[in-house]
């Protein structure tokens, strides 16, 4: 039993799924001697033939081991390759590097992006928090000098604060009390 393999049926048929992107290209490659049959998605349309095109072997090699990293425009390329069962066939997807990272550079950019605010939200966020403290201390020490300026101002005891030069700056009510001056004659 003899069979022989329709290319236009059976095989085309593969390269003209809906691609996965702009710079997708499939290759079916059958290796012979000294040359190999190449189809290609980039050859459809250029006549109403069966695209086929020879190239030398050594050209195709690396296509068929998986170790192409660029394309037959010299463009780097990711591949995928598989064997087509049952025939001599090997089905070979390119995608060219730059379009197939272009979601992960993307991402990189988003990602660095949500680090750089975060990072300034919380050095926001901690300055806030210093700032609030500051407050609430300079509040309490206000309490507290307010606190201390009652006891002396309600004392039984005459209090006279003065100044470097001997004036006197401050005086409480027991004082004014003693002496009989108003707290304005003392100052």
């Amino acid at each position: 039993l003899y069979l022989v393999l329709d290319a236009t049926q059976h095989l085309f048929p593969l390269l003209q799924a809906e691609v996965p992107g702009r710079s997708y290209e499939g290759l079916l490659i059958q290796q012979e001697r000294d040359s190999a049959l190449v189809m290609s998605t980039r050859y459809v349309g250029q006549s109403a033939r069966l695209p086929v095109r020879h190239f030398p072997t050594a050209t195709v090699e690396p296509f068929i081991r998986g170790d192409a990293a660029r394309d037959f425009q010299n463009i780097e390329v990711i591949s995928g390759i598989a064997g087509v069962s049952g025939s001599p066939w090997v089905l070979v997807a390119n995608v060219d590097r730059t379009e197939a990272e272009q979601p992960i550079r993307l991402a990189a950019v988003a990602l660095s992006l949500a680090v750089v605010l975060l990072t300034a939200l919380l050095l926001l966020s901690g300055r806030n928090a210093i700032l609030r403290e500051r407050r609430r201390s300079a509040r309490e020490a206000g309490q507290i000098a307010d606190r201390a300026l009652s006891v002396v101002q309600s004392s039984i005891d005459g209090y006279i604060v003065v100044d470097a030069d001997g004036r006197i700056i401050e005086v409480n009510d027991a004082i004014t009390m003693m002496t009989g001056f108003t707290t304005e004659e003392l100052l």
